[in-house]
């Protein structure tokens, strides 16, 4: 279908190529840059980006919600060893609680750097308790990956005007290529474990979460 509509269209590969890398930047760089004060016409987008902004709504009052997190949170330590040569005694995630708010991660027994870095804040809502969680990467991890993608995106841009004229090898497109596989590994990588991490709090919570 794809095909047929490229060839009424009259659109080279090379061009929806550029629409690709235009689409991916303005959204990409919308989310990072106002990652606080997210629109709903964002949020729309956000399972083309690495955050998530949820919130749960739950019958249980906000002491048992409270306390259900402190049971599935053990302290962050410096050095975990986890794995084939590790423990496997310990709690699904890793964090603190403070007050009404609470911050984790999964403790995971493999690599992935995409792991999401969790905030809540639990409140009493209209119809009992309201769990608001934010899920995002590590700030280094954004700071290195935001680098990684921008440089790529410059060198893109500033090859557009080849990639329209369809005066391109594969070494000129080698920026995009770097873009566009940079995105999909983070991607990929959050949302594989931010999907866990959804579900699992809905069953603790016994609640249903909606995107805001």
């Amino acid at each position: 279908m794809l095909a047929v509509c490229v060839i009424f269209c009259g659109i080279s590969k090379h061009k929806l190529s550029a629409l690709f890398l235009i689409f991916i930047l303005s959204t990409y760089s919308k989310a990072a840059l106002f990652d606080n004060t997210i629109s709903l016409e964002a949020n729309n987008k956000m399972k083309f980006l690495p955050f998530e902004n949820l919130t749960y709504q739950t019958k249980l009052d906000s002491e048992e919600v409270l306390h259900r997190i402190s049971d599935i949170i053990e302290p962050k330590k410096a050095i975990r060893i986890t794995g084939i040569f590790g423990s496997s005694n310990h709690k699904p995630y890793e964090g603190s609680i403070e007050k009404n708010t609470f911050q984790m991660n999964r403790i995971i027994n493999y690599r992935n750097s995409f792991l999401p870095i969790i905030n809540g804040v639990v409140e009493k809502g209209k119809y009992g308790t309201e769990i608001k969680v934010k899920m995002k990467l590590h700030i280094f991890v954004m700071l290195f990956i935001s680098i990684w993608l921008g440089i790529a995106a410059i060198a893109s841009l500033a090859l557009f005007p080849m990639l329209l004229m369809g005066n391109f090898d594969s070494i000129s497109s080698l920026p995009f290529w770097m873009f566009v596989f940079g995105y999909v590994v983070v991607l990929g990588g959050f949302k594989y474990e931010s999907r866990k991490s959804k579900k699992y709090l809905a069953e603790l919570f016994e609640a249903k979460y909606i995107v805001n």
